[in-house]
């Protein structure tokens, strides 16, 4: 749990009060029990937990990004989908979900939606430029 800790506050930073809460600690150890199933291969009792974590702890955008891995690992990429757009609205547009998300729409075929998500990031990511020229040369 200590561990989970020490990188759970990496994963919500600007998330979260500098001393965790009871609450934080629940959705955290809730996490923690989630990749431990989804690690096991028990994807659907690993999305139910990653689940029940942001319920608690809506901003943990790791959680919406290993929520999303879950249900493609069920052969679900409409939840999957759904996951990575939750995320991007509880956490904002920042660059560890809006590029899963942009990803998984360019997966998707929607080009255009990927667009506009890589564009908003470029200036602050020039490193995802490739990626955005790669995405433009495709047919739309």
């Amino acid at each position: 749990m200590r561990k989970a800790l020490a990188w759970g506050w990496a994963l919500t930073a600007g998330c979260t009060a500098a001393i965790p809460g009871e609450q934080d600690v629940l959705a955290l150890k809730k996490f923690d029990q989630a990749v431990a199933l989804m690690e096991d291969g028990s994807h659907a009792e690993a999305a139910a937990g990653f689940e029940e974590a942001l319920v608690i702890r809506s901003r943990m955008f790791e959680g919406y990004e290993r929520l999303a891995q879950c249900y493609r690992a069920m052969g679900r990429p409409d939840r999957a989908r759904g996951a990575l757009e939750r995320g991007v609205r509880a956490c904002g547009k920042r660059v560890e979900m809006a590029l899963p998300l942009a990803r998984e729409y360019a997966q998707m075929g929607r080009t255009e939606d990927a667009l506009a998500l890589y564009r908003e990031m470029i200036t602050e990511h020039p490193e995802l430029k490739p990626e955005l020229e790669e995405l433009t040369k495709r047919p739309r």
